[in-house]
């Protein structure tokens, strides 16, 4: 909940609210992060733009860098390794093949 009370607490610091409007504290992380991102204009996340926007957003949920983030939260390792496999990349193929031999690969009936 802390999480929520900071990105809602950022939220609150960038949208001018006027007497006559109020804002509803959002009751998601998901929430909360498209409204940051929204009112942050990330909106783009390839190359060195989009790492730049991930370690902004790192810090703000309090993580100093993508290592003590990946640290922190193994499931996110986890389905990186997931989204790799799904790649049909013939470099990324070539190369994993490269590293093992038919004798480490286990016989699937």
């Amino acid at each position: 909940m802390d999480l929520l009370k900071e990105l809602n607490d950022l939220l609150q610091s960038k949208i001018e609210v006027t007497e006559a409007k109020h804002v509803t504290p959002l009751r998601s992380v998901a929430d909360a992060m498209d409204a940051y991102l929204d009112v942050e204009k990330m909106y783009h996340f390839e190359g060195s733009r989009g790492l730049s926007n991930l370690d902004k957003v790192l810090n703000i949920i309090g993580y100093r860098n993508l290592d003590e983030f990946l640290s922190d939260n193994p499931g996110c390792i986890e389905n990186m390794l997931e989204w790799i496999k799904d790649q049909d990349n013939e470099e990324w193929l070539d190369n994993l093949n490269n590293k093992i031999d038919d004798s480490m690969i286990e016989e699937k009936d």
